[in-house]
């Protein structure tokens, strides 16, 4: 996976289309905490202290970011991870 940083967005090209996918502030801090170490909660919690948001809405917002990542092959979710 190749990935830059161009302003405040990381772009990624993907793989399997070979499109280019740009991701906003947030996303890209998410893209960042991506390490196949930290739980999505362990993500928020993250995001919760750096942004305006409630661990709730961010649960919500990162699962369906995570989810668009997987289904763009830009993430593989590990068998048995929490989604």
């Amino acid at each position: 996976m190749l990935d830059a940083v161009v302003d405040d967005e990381v772009v990624i090209l993907g793989e399997a289309d070979g499109a280019y996918h740009g991701l906003d502030p947030v996303g890209a801090r998410v893209w960042q905490l991506l390490d196949g170490e930290r739980t999505v909660e362990q993500i928020c919690e993250q995001l919760v202290g750096e942004f305006d948001v409630t661990t709730e809405a961010c649960l919500r917002d990162v699962t369906t970011f995570l989810d668009d990542l997987a289904a763009n092959d830009l993430i593989e979710v590990a068998p048995g991870a929490r989604r």
